[in-house]
């Protein structure tokens, strides 16, 4: 129905542009909703235009338009397009004297980016703004989601002692507002969570967080995922440092099993899988 409007709209050349451009905005939604991103992005980008011509470049609807062109780029994996978008959407509404709630998820995104190009300074300066923010406009569980996110950085940076401070602020968090909190975000922070304490030596500790994610991934995604793998695969490791070599492998064969389903054979994990079980296994001949 939308892209039958949009064809009449098309052919008058009297039409409502703003009824025009907000048939393109709610067609990408739609489109979002499907995950069918090339095309959202596509309808986006139809709407960026004609919003700029009605009310200006530097309007508010832009600034949104942009950010959510951003989040398909991210989607898409054309992180320098969405580092371009978010940072153009931050401009638009500090430039009129704002900021505000996807302000700090735009920064939130840049901060990600920069951690991807391992820019991990940046990173953290652009996550700390983000957190800042989002302590003054956001919810808790979205703080901890914050928080979490800059203790991310700092384990990619080689400074898991300092990822372990926002990491556990972040489950002090989510534990206080169990009722508003994501389950599947809650069992993402006790995964990195444990593979922090794991680097530190704290094997114990790493072993409950990491068993307490693989049961909420379980709980809300079901027993194949990627996330349900990266948990085994991490667990394997806890056990293996332990001695532990029949549960060990049986959690890295069970880890191999799904990402060879979702990854090919030729994928780096895939292959980091294999390693694994085929280390227990001449171990225990």
């Amino acid at each position: 129905m939308y892209d039958q409007s949009i064809a009449i709209f098309q052919k008058h050349p009297d039409h409502d542009v703003d009824l025009l451009a907000s048939t393109y905005v709610s067609l990408a939604a739609l489109l979002d909703e499907k995950d069918d991103f090339e095309a959202s992005l596509h309808s986006w980008k139809n709407a960026l235009k004609l919003y700029s011509e009605l009310v200006g470049s530097g309007s508010e609807e832009v600034a949104e338009i942009l950010f959510k062109i951003g989040r398909l780029y991210t989607h898409l994996q054309n992180y320098d397009r969405a580092t371009s978008c978010f940072s153009e959407s931050v401009k638009i509404v500090r430039n009129n004297g704002d900021d505000d709630e996807m302000v700090a998820n735009a920064l939130c995104h840049i901060a990600k980016n920069y951690a991807r190009k391992r820019q991990f300074a940046r990173g953290l300066e652009m996550s700390m703004e983000a957190l800042r923010l989002k302590k003054q406009f956001c919810s808790a569980p979205e703080i901890a989601s914050c928080l979490v996110d800059c203790g991310d950085i700092l384990d990619g940076w080689g400074k898991p002692d300092q990822a372990l401070r926002f990491l556990d602020e972040a489950l002090r968090i989510y534990k206080e507002q169990e009722e508003e909190s994501d389950v599947t975000d809650v069992a993402n922070c006790k995964q990195k969570l444990g593979c922090v304490y794991r680097q530190l030596g704290d094997s114990k500790t790493a072993l409950d967080l990491l068993v307490g994610a693989l049961a909420q991934h379980r709980q809300t995604q079901g027993d194949d995922t990627l996330e349900v793998a990266d948990d085994l695969f991490q667990i394997g490791q806890v056990y293996d440092s332990f001695g532990d070599r029949e549960k060990g492998l049986k959690c890295f064969e069970e880890c191999l099993k799904i990402r060879e389903e979702k990854l090919g054979s030729d994928h780096l994990d895939v292959m980091a899988a294999h390693k694994s079980v085929r280390k227990l296994q001449q171990r225990q001949r």
